[in-house]
C-alpha cells in the first residue's frame, strides 16, 4: 500500500505547486518575465559578443572599434536599464490584464496600457532617478534592480487598477466627448496622479532614511549572517551559496552583493600559484574561479544541468522554447534566459533544484580538491569561459574538466526529476480545466473577446497549455477532416458532407472543434486554420471525383471573423481553380459564434462567391448573432438548424412553436432547411412528420473519414434502403414510401 501512499503525495505536491503557479501575482511575474525574452536574448548575444573568452578576438574587436573596458561596463549596464524596465512594463500589464478579463468595455479596454505606463514612471522616480545618467559614467547597475523592479511594477499597477475601479474618482471629463480615448484618459488622471503621489512620497522617504543603495540592505544582512567574514570553510562556503541562490530567487544579483563584500579575498585567492586552501593553519579559502566553474555550472544554481535534464528526458513542457534558446548562453555561463525567460525568479516549481544543485557541486568539488583528485587551480579565468575548456584552463589539467562533467551530471539528475513534475502539473491543470474550457467555447458566442490566456484559473492554464500545442500541430499537419453525410431522407440518397476539424492530441486525445476554434482564435490563427481547412476540403472533392465520386456537396465552417478577412474570396476561388473543382460543390456555412459584421466588403465577398457559384449556409440557426439580419443581406440557400432546437421540438412546445417558426421562413424565403443533430427515431419521426427531411447526425452516420465517407455513400447508392433499414416505425416507414412515390 506504501504506493498508493506516495501516489497520494505525489497528486498533493503537483495540486500545491501548481495552486501557487496559478496565484495572480506570481503568473503576472512569470509571463511579464516571459514577454521580455526577445530583449532577454538580445542581451545574452551582447555579453557574449562582449565577453567572448578568446583573446585574439578581444584585440580584434577593442582596437577595430576602439572599445575600452569602460565602455563595455557602459553597454552591459545600460542594456541591464533596459531589462529592467522591460520587466516593470511587462508585470504591470499582465497583472493590469488578469483584472480586465471579466470586463470588456469601458475603462479596461485602456487600463492595462496606462497601468504599465504609470508603473514605469513610477520605477524611473523611486529607482532610475538614482542614476547619473546624463553626467558622469553613465548608467549604473544595483543588485536589486530586478527585485525592485518586480515589487514596483505589482504595487504600481495594483494601485492604479484599485483606484481606477473606484467611480468617485472617475470624473464626468469625458460625458461631452466624442473620442473614446482620450475620454477614458482623462476618467484616469485621479487615479494615475494618486499613484504616482505614492511613489514621490516613498522616494522622499528612502532619502530620509539615508537608504540611497538598495543593496546595501542586503549587504547587512550578509554581514550579520557571516559575522564578516568571507568563506573560509566548507559551511561558510554552504552559506554562502545558499543566501546567493536565495537572493537570486527575489530577483537579487546575490553574485554581486557578494562580489562587493568579499571581492578582494577571493580576488587574491584567484592568483596564479596562490594557495587556494592554506592561508593560515585549518583554514580552507575559495576563489572566484572555484565558485563561478566549479560550483556555478552553466550560471546561478548550476543551471546547465536544467538544459542537460531536458535534452536528456525530451519530455514536453511550458519551458521547452526557453531552454532551446538558453542552451548556447549556459555553455559560456550566462543564463539570464533562464533565470528571467523560463523564469527561475517566482518558479515554485525550480526552487528546491536551484537551491540544492550549487550545494551538491560546491560539496563535490571541495572532496575533489581536498583530497587531491583534482589538480589545484593554477589560473583565473574569465566567467565566460565555456564549461570543460573552462576546467581544463583553470587546473592545467584534465582532471578539472572531468570534475566539472561530474557536477553537471549530478546538476541534471537533481533539475530531471523537477522537469517530470512540471510535465505532471501541465497535465493536472489541463485535466482540471478541460471541462471548463469546453463549456467556455460552445457557448463563446456570448462574449466578443475570450483572453483564455492571461485567465489565472484552470481554464487560462488548459488554454496555455493548448496554444503552445496547437501552433506545432498545425505547422506538423497533426489536424485532419471527417466529413458527415446530410441525408435526404424522403429520397432516401447523400444531399451531401459537413467538414469538421478533428485533433487527436499525443498526450491528451481529441480535443473539441469547439475547443479547437478557440484557441485559435486566441492566438490569432484562426485565418491559417480556415486556409488550411478550406484547402483540405477542396483538395478532398477532386480526389473523390478522380474515384468516382463526382457531385459531391461539401460544407465548411467559417466564422465570423474568419469571413471578415479580406483576402477570403480571393483565396477560395484560388484553391477552387487550383484543384478544379466546380465552385458549386463547395458551401460556406457561417457560424454564429460571434456577430458578422454587414459591411460593404463582407457583402462583395460573399456576393462574388455566391456569383461564381459558391453557396451560403448559416449553421446553428436560431442560437447566435444576426440570423435575420444575414437572411436579408447575404444570398443564404440553407439554413441548418440547431441542436438547441433539433432535440428539444419534440419534447417542448415552445420549442416546438420556433421550430415551426423556421420550417416557415424556410418555405416563404425557399431556403433548404437542414436539421442537425438528429439521434433518435422518435426525433426524426417528429421531425419528418412537421415537413423536416433533410438531416444530419448520428441517427444516419457519425463524423467519418475521407475512406469510410467514400465507401457509405457508395453503398446508399448501392442500395438506398440501408438508410432505413433500422426504423421502427411504420408510420415512419409509410412516409418514407410515399416520399418516394410523390
Amino acid at each position: 500500500m506504501m504506493w498508493i501512499k506516495k501516489i497520494n503525495l505525489m497528486d498533493k505536491i503537483v495540486f500545491i505547486v501548481g495552486t501557487l503557479q496559478r496565484n495572480r501575482y506570481l503568473k503576472s511575474i512569470q509571463q511579464g518575465f516571459e514577454l521580455t525574452i526577445p530583449l532577454l536574448i538580445v542581451s545574452s548575444i551582447i555579453l557574449l559578443l562582449l565577453n567572448f573568452p578568446y583573446i585574439p578576438y578581444q584585440i580584434w574587436m577593442r582596437n577595430t572599434f576602439d572599445i575600452k573596458d569602460r565602455d563595455i561596463y557602459q553597454i552591459v549596464n545600460a542594456v541591464w536599464v533596459i531589462n529592467c524596465i522591460s520587466f516593470v512594463m511587462g508585470i504591470s500589464y499582465i497583472l493590469a490584464e488578469s483584472f480586465n478579463q471579466a470586463s470588456l468595455v469601458g475603462m479596461s479596454r485602456y487600463r492595462s496600457f496606462l497601468s504599465m505606463i504609470i508603473s514605469v514612471t513610477a520605477y524611473l522616480i523611486f529607482i532610475v532617478s538614482d542614476r547619473n545618467m546624463v553626467y558622469g559614467d553613465g548608467f549604473q547597475r544595483f543588485p536589486a534592480d530586478v527585485f525592485i523592479a518586480v515589487i514596483t511594477a505589482l504595487i504600481a499597477s495594483r494601485i492604479f487598477v484599485a483606484l481606477s475601479s473606484i467611480r468617485p474618482l472617475e470624473k464626468d471629463l469625458h460625458a461631452d466627448m466624442s473620442n473614446p480615448v482620450l475620454s477614458r484618459v482623462y476618467a484616469t488622471i485621479m487615479p494615475a496622479v494618486t499613484t504616482l503621489l505614492i511613489f514621490v512620497i516613498l522616494r522622499f522617504l528612502r532619502s530620509y532614511i539615508d537608504l540611497k543603495n538598495l543593496g546595501g540592505f542586503f549587504s547587512h544582512i550578509y554581514n550579520n549572517f557571516h559575522r564578516g567574514s568571507v568563506p573560509s570553510s566548507l559551511g561558510d562556503a554552504f552559506r554562502y551559496v545558499l543566501l546567493e541562490s536565495i537572493y537570486w530567487l527575489f530577483g537579487i544579483d546575490g553574485t554581486m552583493i557578494l562580489n562587493d563584500i568579499n571581492g578582494s579575498r577571493l580576488a587574491l585567492s584567484g592568483l596564479p600559484h596562490y594557495n587556494f586552501f592554506t592561508i593560515a593553519p585549518n583554514e580552507f579559502i575559495f576563489s572566484r574561479t572555484f565558485f563561478a566553474h566549479f560550483v556555478y555550472i552553466g550560471g546561478e544554481g548550476a543551471l546547465f544541468g536544467l538544459v542537460l535534464a531536458y535534452w536528456w528526458l525530451r519530455i514536453r513542457t511550458d519551458y521547452d522554447r526557453t531552454i532551446q534558446m538558453a542552451t548556447v548562453p549556459v555553455f559560456f555561463n550566462i543564463s539570464k534566459l533562464l533565470l528571467y525567460g523560463l523564469p527561475i525568479i517566482a518558479n515554485p516549481i525550480f526552487i528546491l533544484p536551484f537551491l540544492i544543485a550549487p550545494m551538491l557541486t560546491l560539496f563535490i568539488s571541495y572532496m575533489a580538491f581536498s583530497f587531491g583528485l583534482v589538480a589545484p587551480i593554477s589560473t583565473s579565468v574569465s566567467w565566460y569561459t565555456p564549461v570543460i575548456i573552462s576546467g581544463y584552463l583553470s587546473t592545467d589539467s584534465l582532471s578539472g574538466a572531468i570534475l566539472q562533467v561530474v557536477n553537471l551530471l549530478v546538476s541534471m539528475f537533481v533539475y530531471a526529476p523537477f522537469l517530470v513534475l512540471s510535465r505532471q502539473i501541465r497535465d493536472h491543470e489541463y485535466q482540471q480545466g478541460h471541462k471548463e474550457l469546453l463549456e467556455f467555447s460552445m457557448n463563446r458566442y456570448v462574449v466578443e473577446e475570450s483572453f483564455l490566456n492571461i485567465r489565472t484559473d484552470v481554464v487560462g492554464a488548459a488554454a496555455r497549455i493548448l496554444s503552445a500545442d496547437l501552433r506545432v500541430a498545425l505547422r506538423a499537419g497533426q489536424f485532419f477532416l471527417m466529413y458527415q453525410p446530410k441525408i435526404n431522407f424522403l429520397e432516401r440518397k447523400v444531399m451531401g458532407v459537413e467538414a469538421l476539424i478533428r485533433w487527436k492530441h499525443p498526450v491528451y486525445g481529441f480535443i473539441s472543434p469547439a475547443v479547437i476554434i478557440s484557441i485559435a482564435e486566441e492566438n490569432d490563427l484562426l485565418d491559417e486554420l480556415s486556409h488550411w481547412v478550406i484547402t483540405e476540403s477542396v483538395r478532398q472533392i477532386a480526389e473523390w471525383r478522380s474515384q468516382g465520386l463526382l457531385d459531391v456537396h461539401v460544407g465548411v465552417n467559417l466564422s465570423a471573423r474568419e469571413i471578415n478577412s479580406p483576402y477570403l474570396a480571393d483565396f477560395i476561388l484560388n484553391t477552387l481553380e487550383f484543384y478544379n473543382v466546380d465552385p458549386h460543390q463547395l458551401e460556406i456555412e457561417i457560424v454564429e459564434t460571434v456577430e458578422l459584421t454587414v459591411n460593404s466588403l463582407v457583402q462583395q465577398q460573399l456576393l462574388r462567391l455566391v456569383e461564381m457559384g459558391v453557396t451560403l449556409a448559416i449553421d446553428d440557426f436560431g442560437v447566435g448573432h444576426g440570423s435575420a439580419i444575414y437572411l436579408k443581406n447575404f444570398d443564404i440557400s440553407t439554413l441548418k438548424v440547431d441542436r438547441a432546437i433539433s432535440e428539444e421540438a419534440h419534447r417542448d412546445h415552445r420549442v416546438a412553436a420556433i421550430f415551426n417558426g423556421i420550417m416557415s421562413i424556410c418555405n416563404d424565403l425557399k431556403v433548404t432547411m437542414v436539421i442537425e443533430h438528429v439521434e433518435t427515431e422518435e426525433q426524426l419521426q417528429y421531425l419528418v412528420q412537421r415537413g423536416g427531411n433533410i438531416f444530419q447526425g448520428y441517427f444516419f452516420s457519425k463524423p467519418l473519414l475521407s475512406e469510410d465517407l467514400f465507401t457509405y455513400v457508395q453503398s446508399v447508392e448501392a442500395d438506398r434502403s440501408l438508410l432505413t433499414k433500422t426504423l421502427v416505425s411504420e408510420e415512419l416507414r409509410a412516409l418514407v414510401d410515399a416520399g418516394e412515390r410523390g
